[in-house]
């Protein structure tokens, strides 16, 4: 949430960014060559494969990898290169864009459910279940954890983030 208000400035966060965006793009190729389970029969037949990435999950990977790319792009200057007439509005675009490449988790539960399903150890479903929760406790904290810093940095001066740098 704070990649919303804040621009990226390390060398590490631009490094991750380019290593995420690389990521995500390879996994698009090798979603091609990923099986699945049809009627609980394993399908491995390549143009099969390719038929049921193309029809229902290509299309929004592509989307988020090409708001990646253009993200990478307008950050690192080479936007400029390109020709934006209308830089800002693009930056813009890109940072509200930012949120939506949340999207990649919807796809965590439907792996979470193929590994489960195959533990038969009740001790590491016990461990699975209980690191489920504390990654929502996790994520719900830090959510509020940004709120409060936006609240705190917003409006009021000296804010209390101000006070607490100083």
């Amino acid at each position: 949430p704070l990649m919303v208000f804040f621009d990226p400035v390390s060398p590490f966060e631009r490094f991750m960014a380019l290593f995420t965006t690389v990521f995500w793009t390879a996994d698009i190729g090798v979603s091609f060559l990923r099986g699945y389970y049809r009627s609980c029969v394993l399908e491995l037949r390549p143009w099969q494969i390719a038929r049921h990435y193309l029809l229902r999950e290509f299309v929004p990977d592509l989307v988020i990898i090409t708001l990646d790319w253009t993200t990478l792009l307008v950050e690192t200057g080479a936007a400029s290169a390109v020709g934006y007439t209308r830089l800002s509005k693009v930056i813009r675009f890109v940072r509200i864009a930012r949120i939506l490449r949340l999207v990649r988790l919807v796809k965590i539960p439907g792996l979470l459910e193929i590994l489960e399903n195959n533990i038969t150890d009740f001790s590491t479903l016990s461990f699975i279940h209980i690191s489920k929760c504390m990654v929502v406790i996790m994520g719900v904290n830090h959510f509020i954890a940004c709120a409060w810093y936006y609240i705190g940095s917003a409006g009021v001066t000296p804010a209390w983030s101000e006070v607490l740098d100083q």
